[in-house]
């Protein structure tokens, strides 16, 4: 509202508003931050209540399925491979969509007329899964911290991937990254299969 009173009333520098808007993007980066902490609590003492054996690579592919169009969009090809008669794993439904959807948005923000494979297979006793893209890719400096909560480059709230640990960590699972600036990002996570 302030920043739009600055534009309205005009007669104001560029700087000015600038700092207006500067501030104003904070306060709403720090509200959502909030927000999002007492939503994401309360989510994860739900879905420890409601783990249940999972048909894993139905997940996945239905998840790649609902997502093919968004990824077309940009030009992108989505590639699926899934082993045959992956064991099932135990968990929440609701929160390991999220994990894809979440990983499947990153991808294709950053990935444009490209390809972008969703993977998975047996890895010892436990799944692994891996969603990878060959965009735009992430800084060397900026790779150790992306799973860490943060204001990203790009404007967002930098919480998909610090969620997305949370969620593997819930299932006694492990998640990690790898990536070249301008040839693109694998990001794999292994939970254990299902007893």
């Amino acid at each position: 509202q302030q920043a739009k009173e600055l534009f309205d009333a005009g007669g104001e520098d560029s700087e000015t508003i600038r700092h207006s808007l500067t501030r104003a993007q904070e306060e709403t980066m720090r509200t959502a931050r909030i927000t999002d902490n007492a939503l994401r609590l309360s989510s994860m003492q739900e879905n420890r209540q409601e783990m249940k054996p999972l048909d894993i690579a139905a997940l996945l592919v239905t998840c790649a399925e609902a997502y093919r169009i968004l990824l077309e969009k940009r030009g992108n090809r989505l590639v699926v491979n899934i082993a045959d008669r992956l064991p099932p794993v135990s968990g929440s439904a609701d929160s390991l969509i999220q994990v894809m959807v979440n990983l499947l948005s990153n991808a294709n923000t950053h990935t444009k007329n490209g390809e972008i494979v969703v993977a998975a297979k047996t890895d010892k006793k436990f799944i692994r899964v891996t969603v990878t893209d060959n965009g735009s890719g992430i800084s060397p400096e900026l790779l150790p911290v992306v799973f860490e909560r943060q204001i990203s480059g790009g404007g967002s709230t930098g919480i998909g991937l610090a969620i997305c640990k949370e969620i593997v960590s819930s299932h006694n699972g492990t998640i990690e990254i790898e990536s070249e600036l301008g040839k693109g990002t694998t990001v794999a996570f292994r939970i254990p299969q299902g007893k």
